[in-house]
């Protein structure tokens, strides 16, 4: 049960993260649920009495909904307070830049970044999201904002730039 709302025969989605973002992102929540079924997930997300739940529970504005396919999931047990962050760009390629990527993971272990979950939109493979666990703020912000990474990333076909969402756990299910 999501808040009230009814189970479906088959439950779709697992209870998974409720996290909540640092700085200027502290009012926004992120849930991150596992999903059984992409098309009842969808089903559900666009239903009126998820909206209305939503509504109630204090969501202003329309939320965004992402569905990934997790290609590598990494979750050995952090801290809670561990902070997080998403990363999600472009790509051209999504097997080419995943190639890429993964020869460069002692790179982001020596900034402080730990790999957690990698994938992509279910429906478009060049729309990457990556969750990297942060050991080291200022090491990996120091290498996230580094030409040798935007390099990297370009070089592996990233297209534009990226967006970050910081985040800390805020409980787990």
């Amino acid at each position: 049960m999501l808040n009230g709302c009814p189970p479906t025969n088959h439950m779709i989605l697992h209870n998974y993260v409720l996290a909540r973002g640092l700085g200027n992102d502290s009012n926004t929540v992120m849930v991150a649920l596992k999903m059984d079924d992409v098309s009842k997930a969808k089903a559900m997300a666009a239903s009126p009495d998820l909206k209305e739940k939503m509504k109630q529970g204090g969501v202003t504005g329309v939320p965004t909904i992402y569905y990934e396919e997790n290609v590598v999931t990494d979750t050995p047990a952090l801290a809670a307070a561990t902070v997080r962050v998403m990363v999600t760009h472009k790509v051209k390629d999504w097997d080419a830049w995943k190639k890429e990527f993964d020869i460069h993971k002692q790179m982001r272990i020596d900034a402080g970044i730990i790999d957690r979950i990698v994938g992509h939109d279910v429906d478009n493979s060049h729309l990457v999201r990556i969750v990297f666990a942060i050991t080291d703020m200022a090491k990996a912000k120091a290498f996230m904002d580094s030409k040798e990474l935007k390099d990297k990333m370009a070089a592996s076909g990233v297209e534009g730039p990226p967006t970050f969402f910081y985040y800390t756990i805020a409980k787990k299910y």
